[in-house]
């Protein structure tokens, strides 16, 4: 999954915490809506946009409109991609460089790669999970899926969102991994378990087939399982999922099917690494 720069990530969350303070909002969920009010942008969620595109920034006649597809798959990719849009409102040099025609296209947040579609998500995550109300749950609920869950509800995000954005605040050992019909979309790895060795040079990849008899492999072969968010786990050696780790560390697999989206999200984190400390 490309990644920005931290320098440039830290640009996109700071505008993103500029945006609530200045709109007074400092409790959970954001409404992304409420923001396009209170800014003078028109919004609607209720748009036919092109095949493959969830989102659109307009700009006529000098004023602005964003575009939500109906055919998001959830509630939270909606408010996603309204913050996404959002992004592209605020972040410096994303109107000049993208809204040439007047109207700006964008497509689900895991597809991006361009550098101003990733900053535009960097802004969507902070600003709908920000750190100082999201660390807070991270560190007061159960590893693994359970917080993953808890940040969705309170911030009224897609689970896959919400796992992303727990990935990175997670102060112990976790990782994200999104997958369609058997094969890794993407992985996000916790800053505690990215520096455990091996682990940075053998992370799931884009492409990358689902490692056999574990969860997640068993419910990407079952497309009925998957749209009936159908729930499976196990346990398995670090090494079984990052193959460049030394065996003996132990992870605990929690894989979810996510409905018409078509994706199983799986949250795997750790039952007896050793203690930071002691890795090296």
């Amino acid at each position: 999954m490309p990644k920005l720069r931290g320098s440039d990530a830290t640009r996109c969350r700071r505008t993103a915490r500029a945006v609530l303070q200045e709109c007074g909002l400092v409790v959970l969920p954001v409404d992304p809506e409420d923001i396009c009010r209170k800014k003078g942008i028109h919004y609607s969620d209720e748009t036919d946009l092109p095949a493959g595109y969830w989102g659109a920034l307009v700009r006529e006649n000098g004023e602005f409109v964003i575009l939500v597809s109906a055919s998001c798959p959830t509630a939270g990719n909606r408010r996603f991609s309204a913050s996404h849009e959002l992004g592209h409102y605020h972040l410096d040099g994303h109107l000049a460089a993208l809204l040439s025609s007047g109207t700006h296209y964008s497509g689900p947040p895991h597809t991006a790669t361009n550098p101003l579609e990733l900053e535009a998500n960097v802004f969507a995550s902070e600003l709908l999970m920000p750190e100082p109300l999201v660390r807070p749950i991270v560190d007061g609920t159960d590893i693994g899926l359970t917080s993953v869950r808890i940040i969705a509800e309170r911030c009224e995000t897609s689970l896959t969102s919400a796992a992303i954005r727990y990935a990175e605040l997670a102060p112990d050992p976790v990782a994200i991994i999104v997958s369609h019909e058997g094969a890794v979309e993407f992985c996000s790895v916790s800053p505690s378990l990215w520096n455990y060795p091996g682990v940075a040079r053998s992370k799931p990849q884009r492409g990358d087939d689902l490692v056999r008899g574990t969860a997640a492999y068993r419910l990407s072969r079952s497309p009925e399982q998957v749209s009936q968010v159908a729930e499976d786990s196990d346990e398995a050696g670090l090494e079984v999922w990052f193959p460049g780790c030394d065996p003996g560390g132990e992870l605990v697999e929690e894989s979810k099917g996510l409905g018409r989206y078509g994706r199983v999200l799986t949250v795997l984190s750790t039952v007896d690494l050793p203690d930071f400390e002691d890795w090296f």
